[in-house]
C-alpha cells in the first residue's frame, strides 16, 4: 500500500496533468478553431497571396485577405506564446513530483532491503557473506597509537586524556624503517623502536610515490 507521502504526491501530479491539459486544449482551439484558428488564418493568407502575386500585373484593386478581429487580438497579445509557457512550466512542476516520488520508491526499497538482509554479528559472518579478504600487498602496514591529545583542565572541566587511537599507513623500507604516508605525515621516516603495533594492510598508492612522500 503506497504511503501517504506517495498517495499526496501522485494526486498532485493528476491535478497538474489536468491543469496542464486545459491549457493544451486552449492552444488547439486557437490553433484550430473553425473559420478562425490560426492554422487555417495562415493558409488562407498564404493562398491570398499567391493570388495576388498571380494578378500584380494586372490593373485594378485586389481584396487582400483580413483574418477576424479575434485571431488579430490573439496575435497580437500573443496568446499562443503565453500558453505555450504556461505548458512547459506545468511540465517541469510535474517533473519535480515524478522526482520526488521516485526518491521515496527508491528509499522504500533500499529499506526493505535493508530490513531483509540477514543481520552480521561477527567477522565469520561477514566474511561468509562477502568472501575471503584478498592478501594484503607485501610491506604495507597500518600503525595504530593512542592521541596524545587532552582535553579539559580548566576551572569548569577536569583534564582528561583523549581515548582516541590514531591509525597511520605506510610502506616498509626494509626490516626496520617504515615511511609513513597519510595527511601530515609526508614522506616522515621512523625506524626500530619507534614503529608502534602494526599490521599488514592494503593501500593502493605507488611504493615510489610514498616513499618520496607524494602520497596524501
Amino acid at each position: 500500500m503506497p504511503s501517504m507521502a506517495t498517495e499526496e504526491l501522485t494526486i498532485a501530479k493528476q491535478r497538474k496533468l489536468a491543469e496542464q491539459k486545459r491549457v493544451a486544449d486552449e492552444m488547439n482551439q486557437i490553433l484550430t478553431k473553425e473559420g478562425s484558428g490560426l492554422i487555417e488564418v495562415s493558409r488562407r493568407t498564404k493562398r491570398d497571396l499567391i493570388v495576388a502575386i498571380d494578378v500584380a500585373k494586372r490593373p485594378g484593386y485586389h481584396p487582400y485577405y483580413q483574418p477576424a478581429e479575434e485571431t488579430q487580438t490573439v496575435v497580437r497579445n500573443g496568446e499562443l506564446k503565453k500558453l505555450t509557457k504556461k505548458v512547459q512550466r506545468i511540465q517541469g512542476e510535474i517533473d519535480s513530483l515524478d522526482q520526488e516520488i521516485a526518491q521515496i520508491d527508491s528509499s522504500k526499497e533500499r529499506l526493505k532491503i535493508e530490513a531483509d538482509a540477514p543481520q552480521m554479528t561477527s567477522i565469520s559472518q561477514w566474511i561468509a557473506r562477502h568472501g575471503q579478504p584478498g592478501p594484503a600487498p607485501p610491506n604495507y602496514l597500518s600503525t595504530f597509537e593512542k592521541a596524545p591529545k587532552i582535553y579539559g583542565g580548566t576551572n569548569h572541566h577536569k583534564a582528561f586524556k583523549s581515548q582516541a587511537t590514531i591509525m597511520r599507513r605506510g610502506i616498509m623500507q626494509d626490516s626496520r624503517t617504515m615511511v609513513i604516508f597519510g595527511a601530515g605525515n609526508r614522506g616522515q621516516v621512523r625506524s626500530g623502536a619507534e614503529i608502534p603495533r602494526c599490521w599488514s594492510g592494503t593501500e593502493p598508492s605507488d611504493f615510489s610515490q610514498a616513499l618520496n612522500g607524494k602520497v596524501s
